[in-house]
C-alpha cells in the first residue's frame, strides 16, 4: 500500500513539474510565414535620403557641474553632452570617422542591422582605424528606434573614457502622442578626489569579480541635473544606458508612466512602469505624465544606497495640457500562438573558470575568466550556426553569481521566458540581462547573414572571455 501511495505521489509531482516547464519554438518557420511578420517595416514608396556626417573622436573637457572642475574624457561631441544623430527610418548615413584619439579605434553601431562589413569589430570583420586614420561607414536605416555607437577595440578604456554616441531613428508614424521628448543617457565614471578621471582601467577586481562600478553617476554627463517641463504634459523619455557595467533600477512609481518601446521596436502592449531595470546598453522608451508635482528619478539597484539621478520640475500652466495618454496601438511582433514546443532548441551556458598561473617571481595567482559554453574568447567556437529565417529558441543559463547582459550583433531576438515565467510583454531586443543563477529563453529568427558577435555587455566580462560568434548563412 505504501508503495502505491509513493508511486502516485511521484507521478503527481512529475506531472506538476512538467506543467511548469516553459514552452518555446519548434523549427516550424516554413509554415508560419515569418517574412510577413516584418511587413510593418517595409514601405516601398519611401525614398532614401542620405546624410553626410563626420565623427571626430577626440579629447574633450567636461563639466559635470556648472562652473565646476573640468574632467578630461574622450568624446564624439563638441559639447559636454553626448552627441545625438537624428534621422528617419529608410534614411542612409554616410559617416566619415577621423580618429583623433591616441589609440586605434572603431565604431560599432549598437542595435542596428547593418551589413556585416559595417559592423566594425576588429579581428572579426575589419581592421581598426589607426591614429589620424579615416573610414567611411555606409549605414542604411531600415529599423526605427533608439540606438548607440561606440568603439569595439580596447573597449574597457575607450568606453570608460566616455567615447559613445546616440542615434535616434524616427519611425514613419508613432502609435502614441506626446508633448515633450527627453533623451537621457545614464553613464557612470570613476573619478579621483580632484575630479580627474581614474585611469586605472586594468584593475583585476573589476575583471574577475564584479565589475567597474564608478563613483560619479551622470545623466547626459551632468550630475543630478534638473529639467523643466510643462505641467500636465506627456513626455516621451528615451532611457539609454551606455555604462561599462552599471545596472540601474529606475523608480517611476510616483507617476503615471507606460513602457512603450524596448531596445529595438514597439512592445506588444504598453505596461505600467513601476521599477524599470536597465542593464548596460539596453534602451527603453517610456511615456510619462508630468502632472504638477516634482519628479525625482531614483536609482534603487542598491536599495540601501538609493541615488537621485535627475529631477523634472513642472512649470505651471493655467490649464491642463494633456489629461490622459493618447495611445493608438498596433501589433509589432509575430503571433505568439505559433510558439509551441516543450524544450529550447539550444542551451548556452554562462559561467566562469578559475585559472592559475605563475608570474616572474614564481608566486601563485588565481583569476576568474568568464566563459560561454566553457570557452574563453578568442578560443571559442560559434555557439549558434543558423540559416536565415530559421527560427529557434535559445536558453541562456547563467550558472554564475553575477549578472550578464548579453548582446547580439546584427540582429534581434524576442524574450519568451524568465525562470519558468512567461514574459508579460513581447517585443524585439538586442540586449537582455540574465541575472545571477537565472535562465532566460529567447526566440531568435536570423534575418541578417554572416558572422556576428555575441557577448556580455559588462565590458570587463567580455574583455575577460565572455564573447563568441553566431553564424547565419
Amino acid at each position: 500500500m505504501n508503495k502505491v501511495i509513493i508511486i502516485l505521489w511521484l507521478s503527481t509531482l512529475l506531472i506538476s513539474w512538467c506543467s511548469l516547464q516553459p514552452k518555446s519554438i519548434n523549427n516550424n518557420s516554413n509554415n508560419i510565414g515569418w517574412n510577413e511578420a516584418y511587413t510593418h517595416w517595409v514601405n516601398h514608396t519611401v525614398s532614401w535620403e542620405t546624410h553626410e556626417i563626420t565623427l571626430n573622436p577626440h579629447e574633450q573637457k567636461i563639466q559635470f557641474f556648472d562652473n565646476w572642475w573640468l574632467t578630461s574624457l574622450w568624446s564624439y561631441s563638441q559639447s559636454d553632452e553626448p552627441i545625438i544623430i537624428r534621422a528617419k527610418q529608410w534614411d542612409i548615413l554616410n559617416v566619415t570617422v577621423v580618429n583623433g584619439v591616441p589609440q586605434e579605434t572603431s565604431v560599432h553601431w549598437h542595435g542596428i542591422r547593418v551589413p556585416n562589413d559595417q559592423d566594425w569589430v576588429p579581428g572579426v570583420t575589419q581592421e581598426p582605424i589607426p591614429v589620424w586614420g579615416t573610414y567611411t561607414y555606409n549605414i542604411p536605416l531600415q529599423d526605427a528606434g533608439t540606438f548607440l555607437f561606440h568603439p569595439h577595440i580596447n573597449t574597457v578604456e575607450q568606453m570608460g573614457r566616455g567615447l559613445y554616441g546616440l542615434l535616434i531613428v524616427e519611425p514613419e508614424t508613432y502609435p502614441f502622442e506626446f508633448d515633450e521628448e527627453i533623451v537621457w543617457a545614464l553613464k557612470d565614471y570613476r573619478l579621483n578626489s580632484d575630479w580627474t578621471l581614474n585611469e586605472n582601467f586594468e584593475w583585476m577586481m573589476d575583471f574577475t569579480h564584479a565589475w567597474r562600478l564608478w563613483n560619479a553617476l551622470t545623466i547626459n554627463n551632468k550630475i543630478s541635473p534638473t529639467y523643466e517641463l510643462p505641467s500636465w504634459s506627456t513626455a516621451l523619455i528615451r532611457f539609454i544606458n551606455p555604462s561599462n557595467a552599471r545596472i540601474y533600477n529606475l523608480d517611476l512609481s510616483s507617476r503615471n508612466a507606460k513602457v512603450v518601446w524596448t531596445d529595438w521596436w514597439l512592445i506588444s502592449q504598453p505596461y505600467d512602469a513601476w521599477l524599470i531595470q536597465l542593464s548596460p546598453w539596453e534602451r527603453m522608451e517610456i511615456l510619462v505624465s508630468i502632472g504638477s508635482k516634482e519628479l525625482q528619478l531614483i536609482d534603487n539597484y542598491f536599495p540601501k544606497n538609493p541615488y537621485q539621478l535627475a529631477t523634472i520640475s513642472p512649470t505651471w500652466l493655467t490649464e491642463k495640457k494633456t489629461i490622459e495618454m493618447d495611445i493608438h496601438w498596433f501589433p509589432s511582433i509575430p503571433d505568439r500562438s505559433a510558439l509551441s514546443s516543450d524544450i529550447p532548441n539550444e542551451v548556452i551556458s554562462l559561467w566562469w573558470v578559475g585559472v592559475m598561473w605563475w608570474d616572474r617571481w614564481m608566486m601563485a595567482w588565481w583569476s576568474r575568466w568568464w566563459t560561454i559554453n566553457d570557452g574563453i574568447w578568442p578560443h571559442t567556437n560559434e555557439v549558434l550556426h543558423r540559416k536565415i529565417w530559421e527560427m529557434r529558441t535559445v536558453r541562456l543559463q547563467n550558472k554564475s553569481k553575477r549578472d550578464h547582459p548579453m548582446h547580439l550583433h546584427g540582429d534581434f531576438f524576442q524574450v519568451l521566458w524568465v525562470n519558468w515565467s512567461e514574459v508579460p510583454w513581447h517585443g524585439w531586443k538586442d540586449t537582455i540581462n540574465v541575472p545571477a543563477l537565472w535562465y532566460t529563453d529567447l526566440a531568435i529568427i536570423p534575418t541578417n547573414p554572416w558572422t556576428w558577435m555575441f557577448h556580455c555587455h559588462i565590458i570587463e566580462h567580455a574583455h575577460y572571455g565572455m564573447m563568441t560568434t553566431v553564424v547565419v548563412e
